[in-house]
């Protein structure tokens, strides 16, 4: 077991686990720094509005999850030993499509998406993304994802 910042875990050789694991990889909250509270209030807002240019830094606020979604999972794959596992449970949705309930994420088909356009060294055919089933104790929508280093 290692903690750390989990974009920068150097101090861990690389290759070194057969899995590496992370109950869920936490959003940025206001990653543009719109509100002063610490809250993504202007961020939601510009999420349901109609004007082009708020509409422009929503999606910038999406790409800066974005990239540090992927400086996780980069440093994830770094970790885990070839032909090991990498699995990322209770990941969420973007913010503009989840902001009732959650704090924010990647969509589904990012994961894919990005691993070809990065080159991450993973097999892209490994990635699996399953639903979080939901109860009376957990009702937030999000889904769990694996995928396996290259061997």
């Amino acid at each position: 077991f290692c903690s750390g910042d989990s974009t920068n875990l150097r101090f861990a050789p690389a290759s070194s686990f057969d899995l590496v694991y992370s109950g869920y990889i936490d959003p940025i909250v206001d990653p543009l720094g719109l509100d002063s509270d610490g809250s993504s209030n202007t961020e939601i807002a510009y999420c349901l509005s109609d004007k082009p240019k708020e509409k422009a830094i929503a999606a910038r606020a999406q790409g800066a999850q974005e990239d540090w979604y992927e400086r996780w999972v980069l440093e994830m794959i770094r970790l885990v030993k070839r032909g090991g596992v990498v699995a990322i449970e209770m990941t969420g949705f973007p913010l503009c499509e989840s902001y009732k309930t959650d704090w924010g994420g990647v969509s589904k088909e990012w994961w894919n998406v990005t691993a070809i356009s990065n080159g991450w060294d993973i097999d892209v055919n490994s990635i699996v993304i399953r639903d979080c089933p939901k109860s009376r104790m957990w009702n937030m929508n999000r889904y769990h994802v694996s995928m396996r280093r290259k061997g």
